[in-house]
């Protein structure tokens, strides 16, 4: 198993939850019967945005490595 790092796994996260929100577009107007399903997949990418949301704060709180166009403390592109 590979280790990911918290940014990848944040990009996975969210870009999780922009599919399955898309999933819930398609499914509108969401009939009575429907509801409870779609009701569930929100609350369950309710829960994924805050994981994500801890991802990125604890981001904050890690020293940044520098990128990889730094080079002797000037980008390599200017």
């Amino acid at each position: 198993m590979t280790d990911v790092s918290p940014e990848v796994q944040a990009v996975e996260t969210i870009g999780g939850v922009i599919s399955d929100l898309v999933t819930v577009t398609e499914r509108l107007p969401v009939q009575p019967d429907q509801a409870e399903p779609v009701a569930r997949i929100l609350d369950r990418l309710a829960e994924e945005i805050s994981e994500a949301a801890r991802m990125f704060r604890a981001m904050s709180k890690q020293p940044r490595l520098a990128a990889a166009s730094d080079v002797a403390g000037r980008r390599t592109t200017d």
